[in-house]
C-alpha cells in the first residue's frame, strides 16, 4: 500500500526510514541526547520493517558493544545482510572484521575485497585500509612464491600459489605479469607477443600451462616453512643454472633443493601405490613394492638431513624414521630414474651431492670431536700406544701431510738438540740429565 502523501514510499518504508534517522539522532547526539541504548532500539525497530542501513548500523553496535551487549554472531548477521545489498559502510566494516578475524574466520582475501568495493563506493578511508591489506597480501603472496619450489604454474580463485621458473617468478613480483579474476574464472594477464594485454593460457619463458587448484593447497615449502629473506633466485628448471656462478650450492637452496625432491618422492611413492592397486600378478606387485620401500627410505634419508640442515625436528613429525632399516635397491630402480624428467632429474642428482657432502661433514666433526676426547684420555692413549694398528694410522696421516710431517720432522729435530745438549750436561732433557749422572758415577 502506498501512502498518500508525496514520498512516493510504503507506509512501513516511510515509517522505518523515520526509525532510522531518529537512530541516527542519538546515535550522533543530533537534536536529542546522546544514547546508544535508544538507537540500537530504533535501528532495531527498523529492521523488523526492512530498512538495511539499520541493519547496517545495528551490527556496527552490536560489534562494538555501544547500547547492547556486544554480540559478534548478531553483528556479522546485520553487516552481512547489508553488504549483501552493497552497502558501502557495511562493506567497510564487515572487510575490517575480515582482516582480523573478529567473529568471522580471518580472511585477507575477503577483507582486501570488501575494502575495495567499499572504496570505489566512496566510502571514506576505505581506499587507504584496502592499500594496506593489499600490500600486506602482496607482500605474503610474495613470500610464498619465492618459497615454493619452480615446478609447476598455479593459480588458485584468489591469487597466483606457484610459479614454474625463475622469468615467471620475477615478473610475478615485478607484476609485468598479474592475476585477474576474468568473468571465465582466476586467469593471469600479461601481454601478448604485439605486446597487447592478453590472457595466458601457458608461461611465455617456458611453455608450462596454467594449472587451477585449491586455495588450500599445501606445498611443501609451506610444511617445511620457507626462509625468511630468501632472495628470487631459488629452484629453477634446467634451462636455467642451479648452481650459482661460481658453483656453489648456498644452504638455503640446499635446503629448497632437498625439500623439492622429497615432494616429487612424496608423489611418485602415492603414483605406484595407485598403480599397484590395479595388478593382479603377484611378481609385479612384488617389484612395485620393492621400489616404493627404496623411494620411502630415500626420502627418509633427505628428510633426516634436511631436519639436521636446518634445525627444525619438527620436520621428522608423522614420519618413523627410528624403525627404518636398511633397503636394498631394486632392480628396477635405475628404469625409475630414466623415467623422471630432465628437470626432476637433474634436482635428484643434486640433492644426492649435497646430502653425500653433508653426511661426510658430520662423520668428519664426530670423528674429530672423538679424536679429541681419546688424546685428551689418559685410559684411552694406554690403549692407543698399545695398538699398532692405530699407530700406524697415525703415522700415515702424518707422513702423507707434507705440513704436518714437516711439524713433525721439526719437533724431532728440536728434540734431538735437546739432547745433544743433555749429554754435555746441560738441562735440555731427562735423558741429558741421566747421561751426566751416568758420568759422575762412572768418574768416581
Amino acid at each position: 500500500m502506498v501512502s498518500e502523501k508525496n514520498s512516493g514510499m510504503p507506509d512501513n518504508e516511510e515509517e522505518a526510514d523515520k526509525l532510522y534517522k531518529l537512530g541516527l539522532d542519538y546515535l550522533y547526539g543530533t537534536n536529542v541526547p546522546k544514547d546508544y541504548a535508544k538507537a540500537a532500539e530504533c535501528f532495531r525497530e527498523a529492521c523488523r520493517m526492512g530498512s538495511l542501513p539499520a541493519r547496517r548500523e545495528l551490527g556496527i553496535l552490536y560489534a562494538s558493544g555501544k547500547g547492547v551487549q556486544t554480540d559478534m554472531e548478531k553483528a556479522v548477521r546485520y553487516l552481512g545482510e547489508a553488504a549483501d545489498s552493497l552497502d558501502p559502510s557495511a562493506l567497510y566494516h564487515l572487510g575490517l572484521m575480515y582482516e582480523v578475524g573478529t567473529g568471522v574466520p580471518k580472511d585477507m582475501q575477503k577483507a582486501v575485497r570488501m575494502l575495495a568495493y567499499a572504496a570505489e563506493m566512496g566510502f571514506p578511508g576505505a581506499d587507504i585500509d584496502a592499500e594496506r591489506v593489499d600490500a600486506i597480501l602482496t607482500e605474503q603472496r610474495n613470500k610464498n612464491l619465492r618459497a615454493r619450489p619452480l615446478l609447476r604454474l598455479e593459480i588458485s580463485d584468489v591469487d597466483v600459489e606457484a610459479a614454474c621458473c625463475k622469468p615467471m617468478l620475477d615478473s610475478l613480483l615485478e607484476q609485468s605479469i598479474v592475476f585477474i579474476d576474468s568473468y571465465k574464472g582466476p586467469a593471469l594477464l600479461g601481454e601478448d607477443k604485439d605486446g597487447m594485454d592478453a590472457v595466458l593460457d601457458s608461461c611465455p619463458f617456458c611453455g608450462a600451462p596454467v594449472r587451477i587448484v585449491p586455495r588450500d593447497k599445501k606445498y611443501r615449502a609451506d610444511r617445511f616453512g620457507p626462509s625468511p629473506g630468501t632472495p628470487g633466485n631459488l629452484l629453477i628448471s634446467v634451462a636455467h643454472p642451479l648452481l650459482m656462478e661460481d658453483g656453489a650450492i648456498g644452504a638455503e637452496d640446499s635446503a629448497r633443493i632437498l625439500r623439492t625432491v622429497i615432494e616429487n618422492k612424496m608423489r611418485d611413492i602415492s603414483d605406484l601405490e595407485k598403480a599397484k592397486a590395479r595388478y593382479r600378478k603377484p611378481e609385479k606387485i612384488e617389484k612395485t613394492d620393492a621400489l616404493i620401500n627404496y623411494l620411502r627410505a630415500d626420502m627418509l634419508s633427505y628428510l633426516t638431513v634436511l631436519a639436521d640442515m636446518t634445525d627444525d625436528e619438527t620436520i621428522l613429525d608423522g614420519f618413523d624414521v627410528d624403525s627404518q632399516g636398511d633397503v636394498e635397491c631394486p632392480d628396477d630402480y635405475q628404469d625409475y630414474l630414466k623415467s623422471l624428467s630432465v628437470e626432476d632429474a637433474e634436482l635428484e642428482s643434486k640433492a644426492d651431492e649435497i646430502r653425500t657432502e653433508y653426511c661426510n661433514e658430520i662423520l668428519d666433526e664426530n670423528y674429530q670431536s672423538i679424536g679429541i676426547s681419546a688424546l685428551l684420555s689418559p685410559e684411552m692413549m694406554e690403549y692407543i700406544l698399545q695398538d699398532p694398528y692405530i699407530l700406524g694410522v697415525i703415522g700415515d696421516a702424518i707422513f702423507n701431510d707434507d705440513d704436518l710431517y714437516d711439524k713433525f720432522c721439526g719437533i724431532l729435530e728440536t728434540k734431538k738438540k735437546g739432547k745433544k745438549k743433555g749429554k754435555k750436561g746441560g738441562k735440555g732433557s731427562k735423558k741429558g740429565k741421566g747421561s751426566s749422572k751416568k758420568g759422575s758415577k762412572n768418574k768416581k
